[in-house]
């Protein structure tokens, strides 16, 4: 009876916590499209939010997880997070805050396995955006520490779908595909 009982409550706890991550991540998704770039246009579509995005490895008890190193502008509105210039200041979403078990004041060392290069940030604080491994830092000082130009961007955010050719893309997503995706949790 107990190991019945056991299983239930494991049952249980886990379609709670699934129902509250469905409800986080659609909340936490205020962009009704992002668009990753192959090919960046010479200037930001009209309506678009430009970022600067890089997928990078966190280490979490031996094993690797790939967080993103996002750039943006501190204004931005698909995010609340206002970040200030600075090569080493970031702040993290509460998801990776706790996946990697990170507070404000502690070091992030994040690896960039292509490349071969580590970098090491302060946490400035955290974020609440549950829809995944974040890292947010001003767009112009990620443009500065990758070595990339002063207008370079290849993510774009939208509250409307933009007339971008399919060429020059790598991905869209929508924030109907994170609803219906998580519909199924």
């Amino acid at each position: 009876m107990f190991l019945a009982l056991l299983v239930c409550m494991i049952g249980l706890d886990c379609y709670v916590f699934c129902m509250h991550i469905k409800t986080d991540s659609v909340a936490d998704t205020r962009y009704k499209y992002m668009y990753t770039f192959k090919y960046p246009q010479e200037t930001v579509p009209a309506d678009g939010e430009e970022a600067c995005g890089m997928i990078l490895k966190k280490e979490v008890l031996g094993y690797y997880m790939d967080v993103t190193l996002l750039g943006i502008n501190p204004q931005n509105p698909y995010f609340d997070a206002p970040v200030s210039k600075g090569q080493s200041r970031v702040l993290i979403s509460s998801a990776a805050a706790s996946k990697c078990a990170l507070k404000t004041g502690d070091k992030l060392v994040l690896n960039d396995k292509r490349n071969d290069k580590s970098y090491a940030f302060t946490v400035d604080g955290i974020v609440p955006y549950a829809a995944g491994m974040f890292v947010f830092m001003d767009i112009d000082s990620m443009r500065e520490l990758i070595g990339e130009k002063e207008d370079y961007y290849n993510i774009v955010f939208a509250g409307h779908a933009l007339d971008i050719d399919s060429g020059r893309l790598y991905a869209v997503s929508s924030k109907a595909e994170v609803e219906k995706t998580r519909i199924y949790l």
